[in-house]
C-alpha cells in the first residue's frame, strides 16, 4: 500500500513538473512572439530572428533524437511488452466473460421469444369484436313468466 502511495505521489510530482515546463514553454512563446512582432521590420533584428529560429530547431531536434533514444531503450522497450500482456489479458478476460455469458443471454432471448410468441397467439386468437351479451337464465326452481303475466316484484 506505500509504495502505491510512494508511485502515485512520484507519478502527481512528475505530471506537475512538465506541467511547469509547459507553462515555461508558454510563457517562452510569447515572449519570442512578442520580441519578434516588435522587431520584425527592424534588418539588424532580422538576424537576430534567424538565429534564435536556427537555435529552437536545433532544440527541437536535440529533443526528438533524445526521445527516439529512450524509446528505443531496453526499459521502454520492457514497458511495451508490458502494456501489450496487460493489453492481452483484457482481451483474453473479456473473450472469457463472453463465452460464460453467452448460454445464459441465448437462453433468456430464447425465453423472450416464447413468450413474446404466445403473446402473438393470444392477440390473434382474441376475436376483434367483444362477444354479445347473454341474457342471465333465471334460476331452475321457478317458472319463467309466460309473455303478458305480471313479473314477481319480490325478485
Amino acid at each position: 500500500m506505500d509504495e502505491q502511495k510512494q508511485q502515485e505521489n512520484q507519478h502527481r510530482k512528475s505530471t506537475d513538473a512538465w506541467d511547469e515546463v509547459g507553462k515555461q514553454f508558454q510563457a517562452l512563446g510569447d515572449s519570442l512572439t512578442a520580441a519578434v512582432r516588435a522587431s520584425w521590420n527592424d534588418e539588424a533584428n532580422q538576424a537576430q530572428i534567424n538565429r534564435v529560429q536556427v537555435k529552437l530547431q536545433s532544440m527541437a531536434d536535440d529533443l526528438n533524437a533524445y526521445i527516439k533514444e529512450q524509446t528505443d531503450t531496453p526499459r521502454a522497450q520492457k514497458l511495451s511488452d508490458d502494456l501489450k500482456r496487460v493489453s492481452d489479458s483484457v482481451i483474453d478476460a473479456g473473450e472469457k466473460v463472453v463465452e460464460e455469458v453467452r448460454p445464459h443471454v441465448l437462453d433468456a432471448v430464447r425465453d423472450l421469444t416464447a413468450s413474446l410468441h404466445k403473446m402473438v397467439n393470444r392477440v390473434e386468437e382474441t376475436p376483434d369484436e367483444p362477444p354479445a351479451k347473454e341474457e342471465p337464465t333465471p334460476p331452475a326452481d321457478k317458472p319463467e313468466p309466460q309473455p303478458g303475466q305480471p313479473k314477481d316484484i319480490h325478485e
